[in-house]
């Protein structure tokens, strides 16, 4: 289990700085890299049993765009290639959130734990986003990705 507190010790641990989130029991972190600034919060959760990283703002892409098909095969093969993080998708404002879960129960998260996880999610959330963006702007699937041949039409008929 895992308190607010011990959040925050976790992250002085990391040397990584956090604001507050007023009215949640949770963190919101920034990042800036070579190719975007991302912003996420980490939520104490479920009386301290669930710690969930989410971005916020990652990338959108509303429904009726003309390369959603693509932009949720894209994130659908992420999803199938990666263990920790996961890609979702908002049906009712488009918005594309990434997610990193843990389920505590009654066992304590160490630093080593913590930063390996938070390392993974910063690494990964940048690393995939030049693929999203590509599928949301250019409505390109990326080479080298599984599937990557381009969009199967049959996969998804309609939103």
């Amino acid at each position: 289990m895992i308190t607010l507190e011990g959040l925050q010790e976790l992250l002085k641990g990391e040397g990584l700085r956090y604001y507050l989130i007023p009215d949640q029991d949770g963190v919101v972190l920034s990042m800036v890299s070579d190719n975007q600034r991302y912003q996420f919060r980490i939520l104490v959760e479920e009386d301290g049993r669930f710690l969930q990283f989410r971005s916020d703002a990652y990338l959108f892409c509303p429904r009726g765009h003309p390369n959603l098909e693509t932009v949720l095969q894209v994130l659908g093969a992420a999803n199938y290639r990666l263990r920790l993080l996961k890609f979702g998708w908002d049906p009712t404002d488009g918005e594309i959130a990434v997610y990193a879960d843990l389920w505590l129960m009654d066992g304590e998260l160490t630093q080593r734990q913590f930063g390996r996880m938070a390392d993974a999610y910063m690494a990964i959330l940048d690393g995939e986003y030049a693929n999203v963006r590509a599928a949301v702007e250019n409505g390109t699937f990326p080479e080298g990705m599984p599937g990557g041949d381009g969009p199967d039409p049959e996969i998804i008929d309609e939103l």
